[in-house]
């Protein structure tokens, strides 16, 4: 080693001997405080040691001084990006990608900030430019089926699946992924094939257990999905999700009473859990514990416990025009093939037209 402090941080980062770097950036600065490269080291080695916050020091100094350095900008977006700072790490990312346009790491870190923001169109773009740049890299390609999956674009999310595959078979999440989108394309007994190599590549794999079950559930196989969601769970008995789906399994069964059990369970380790009181509540009909009085007592429970999540309404601020065209919206995620959608059907064939304008909106 030299006697230039910053030539030592140098060598001891790139052989990946990141205390040494980082002791030797502090000597390097205590001699020049505003030496960019320094800086910027230091940045760099406190996100490995995975502290981002105190990493930001350092790092927005040396993007002062160093305001052309993409691979400078790329670990400030990095920082921000670790510290939930999506809107903040999508800028820094964006500099970084228009300095240094081949920065694959960049351009794929700038594509989960953006998707974290929900701006999916925009982060395809980049996804599709961080697997040209980088295309045997399979992370890159996972990123980029997660996003066609949000989006809703399963057949190419299997595509872009299939194309990791093709570089690392031996990695579950890959099968998991994989088995989702074919799953959510229609595509069962191909999902099914990647759910259990997932599962065989990797037995506690807690993803691949749910999502099997899920597979099994919707192909009306309770007994197989209660099979696989009870192994979920076995993996991780306090996740509040799989006693839920444990739960929808073994109402689906017929097994009301114990599926009752595991939705008080769900609410007891997330009380808010929404979709498991509901689920609750509707199987408390199906049981011949409970009587009428019983069943309302419950939904007042419920009630009770929405009161302080629940805002207060205003009034609206529009005129109150009692001769104008009244605006309904009716919402459910059961207006496809469900009682529901067929018992409001004559209800909304029997609105009168010319003072109603009904919208419908299917969640979920």
């Amino acid at each position: 080693m030299g006697d230039d402090p910053f030539s030592e941080a140098q060598a001891f980062y790139q052989q990946g001997r990141f205390a040494e770097a980082g002791k030797a950036c502090q000597t390097a600065l205590a001699e020049q405080p505003a030496h960019p490269g320094a800086l910027h080291m230091s940045g760099a080695v406190l996100l490995h040691a995975g502290r981002p916050k105190q990493a930001l020091v350092p790092l927005k100094k040396a993007a002062l001084l160093a305001p052309d350095s993409g691979s400078l900008f790329a670990h400030l977006g990095e920082a921000l990006f670790q510290l939930g700072r999506w809107s903040d790490a999508a800028a820094s990312l964006r500099t970084a990608v228009s300095l240094s346009p081949d920065h694959a790491g960049a351009h794929g870190l700038l594509g989960a900030a953006l998707r974290h923001q929900g701006l999916l169109d925009e982060a395809l773009v980049v996804f599709r430019a961080t697997v040209t740049l980088s295309p045997l890299s399979p992370p890159a390609w996972c990123n980029h089926g997660a996003a066609l999956m949000e989006k809703g674009c399963w057949a190419e999310a299997v595509i872009v699946f299939r194309t990791a595959l093709d570089l690392n078979d031996r990695d579950p999440d890959i099968h998991t992924n994989l088995g989702t989108a074919l799953a959510a394309a229609g595509r069962v007994d191909e999902a099914l094939a990647a759910f259990l190599e997932a599962i065989r590549l990797r037995p506690e794999h807690i993803l691949a257990h749910n999502n099997l079950g899920n597979l099994h559930l919707a192909c009306h196989r309770p007994d197989e999905a209660s099979k696989a969601f009870r192994m979920a769970l076995a993996l991780d008995p306090e996740r509040a999700e799989l006693q839920s789906n444990l739960g929808n399994a073994l109402r689906a069964g017929g097994r009301i009473d114990e599926a009752i059990g595991c939705y008080r369970k769900t609410l007891r380790k997330s009380k808010n859990h929404e979709v498991a009181a509901s689920n609750l509540l509707l199987s408390l009909h199906y049981s011949q514990q409970y009587d009428g009085r019983a069943i309302l007592e419950e939904h007042h429970i419920w009630q009770r416990s929405l009161a302080g999540r629940v805002r207060s309404f205003r009034d609206h601020a529009n005129f109150p025009d009692p001769v104008r065209k009244l605006k309904i919206g009716f919402v459910s995620p059961d207006f496809c093939n469900h009682p529901v959608a067929r018992f409001l059907l004559p209800l909304l064939e029997s609105h009168d037209r010319s003072a109603v304008e009904v919208h419908v909106y299917s969640r979920g």
